[in-house]
């Protein structure tokens, strides 16, 4: 079983589990990709490449006490492990084009209640997005009565009002939903509050990755959950729905995410970390990191059939729905927005466009921290215009000539059509005499990768040119480092 949320009644353990840059680019790790091989999936195509890119995800630091790593010995999943483990004759059942369903279980009156009335459609829609090549629906259809939970074990929590068993929900759902065997995955969402068994005070959600069978509860997701108000309580108008609602789908996407047989992430700030509550240190995206995506993708293809997964497109899907998430629901929507802000990102990178550094004038840019640790665009910089930028790549180039290789950006098979995808290039003639072509937004894109932690490899590159510069590249490179969080700069390359 793999649980969401840890109990505060769980006792810690000494010894945390913690990545390495080594093993975060071992677990992103496949052959180059030069076109379609029969050997990997089907989401392996070149236009894809730049999703699977780390530039934009922080590595997650040591954990700390109080959270999920330091609590659980979890000990990573790779692509190419997943792969083989989901492969035709696994361990894991993959999903194919007539077993692709996933199947939304709606538990318990609340769902009939106006605000759940509202939100399981939306639930719906934004599951579709996020899971291209699976079909989603909701069990009975959009009208369908949800299960009763009469029946079900349960106790009173903290708040004297009723939490359910997972175990006995789980039979519920497997049990009623056994006829349709379109369904690939079943998740059971209730707007109760759950637990699953003697010893643990409560969980938000549980997966069954061999049933591929999941649970999970919106109740302590409420904002009004404190005041022990149920959420089949609670009016439309009364809360902060934006922010409910988010926290909601991430939950939701998470456990349906495990019944793809992915683990918990211990590379990157992702979907997938464990989260051990409000002050956790990882577990602050709602997003996939560049290893979960590429896992993920796998079995979108392989639900899909032939037409395989258009990533590009699937950013696009999820910012259009998160935009009418936003249209459609009240609530401050900070996060929703910095959600919005970073999916067009993300399609501006496979562009060719970084959302943040502009191939012609832009040099770098502090950023602030918004909700849930995406970014925000802030001001300043570490430099001029285009004619400085030129100016430090030359000089950059003839500094670190003979002892480095630009790192491709984004990494992975796609450095190629970024660079061509650059509206200016410039030709730099180093000390060597030897001309080659380099990317006028190049010195900017690291610049930002680095300052967003993106890349160990944009850090080093900095690190380089503030070591061995002179004059004003020294100077610029030696500023960009030294307003970096000391978490990103490798601790061998502290000057």
């Amino acid at each position: 079983n793999t649980i969401f949320k840890s109990s505060p009644l769980m006792p810690s353990k000494k010894s945390p589990f913690f990545s390495t840059k080594k093993d975060t680019d071992a677990a992103l790790d496949l052959p180059p990709v030069t076109g379609r091989s029969p050997s990997l999936p089907a989401s392996e195509t070149v236009a894809n490449q730049p999703a699977f890119s780390s530039s934009g995800f922080t590595r997650l630091p040591k954990p700390l006490q109080g959270d999920w790593l330091m609590d659980h010995e979890e000990k990573g999943q790779t692509v190419s492990s997943y792969l083989r483990s989901t492969r035709v004759g696994g361990q894991f059942l993959p999903p194919s084009p007539t077993f692709n369903t996933i199947l939304l279980v709606p538990i318990g009156s609340s769902f009939s209640s106006p605000l759940g009335s509202l939100f399981l459609p939306l639930l719906a829609a934004r599951c579709s997005d996020f899971f291209p090549g699976f079909n989603v629906k909701i069990f009975g259809g959009k009208e369908g009565k949800p299960l009763s939970l009469k029946g079900v074990a349960r106790r009173e929590n903290e708040y004297s009002n009723p939490q359910y068993l997972i175990p006995e929900i789980f039979s519920l759902v497997n049990r009623t939903t056994s006829r349709d065997h379109t369904a690939y995955c079943r998740l059971g969402i209730t707007m109760e509050d759950i637990y699953p068994g003697e010893g643990w005070n409560f969980v938000y959600g549980q997966a069954r990755l061999m049933e591929r069978t999941g649970v999970f509860s919106f109740c302590r997701h409420s904002p009004l959950f404190s005041s022990g108000t149920r959420v089949r309580d609670v009016a439309v108008g009364e809360i902060d729905q934006l922010k409910f609602f988010r926290r909601c789908f991430k939950t939701m996407s998470h456990e349906i995410t495990h019944m793809l047989s992915i683990r918990h992430c211990i590379y990157y700030q992702c979907l997938m970390n464990g989260n051990n509550g409000p002050g956790e240190g990882a577990a602050r995206s709602m997003f996939y990191c560049p290893v979960c995506l590429r896992k993920a993708a796998a079995s979108m293809a392989r639900a899909g059939g032939d037409e395989g997964v258009d990533l590009r497109q699937r950013f696009v899907n999820m910012r259009e729905g998160w935009e009418s998430v936003l249209s459609s629901l009240s609530g401050s929507g900070r996060g929703v927005r910095n959600d919005i802000k970073w999916l067009q990102d993300r399609v501006n990178f496979m562009d060719g466009t970084c959302g943040h550094c502009d191939a012609v004038d832009y040099i770098g840019s502090s950023d602030e921290e918004g909700e849930g640790g995406e970014e925000e665009e802030g001001s300043g910089g570490i430099g001029g215009g285009a004619p400085a930028l030129v100016k430090t790549l030359e000089e950059l180039a003839s500094l670190v000539q003979g002892t480095m290789s630009y790192p491709p950006f984004p990494p992975s098979g796609s450095g190629a059509e970024f660079a061509s995808a650059l509206s200016s290039q410039v030709t730099v003639v180093p000390a060597s005499g030897r001309s080659f072509k380099v990317s006028r937004g190049l010195l900017g894109c690291h610049v930002h990768g680095a300052e967003g932690g993106a890349s160990q490899e944009s850090v080093a590159w900095l690190m380089n040119a503030a070591k061995l510069g002179r004059g004003e590249v020294k100077k610029a490179a030696v500023e960009a480092v030294a307003s970096l969080p000391r978490t990103f700069v490798p601790p061998g390359l502290i000057f």
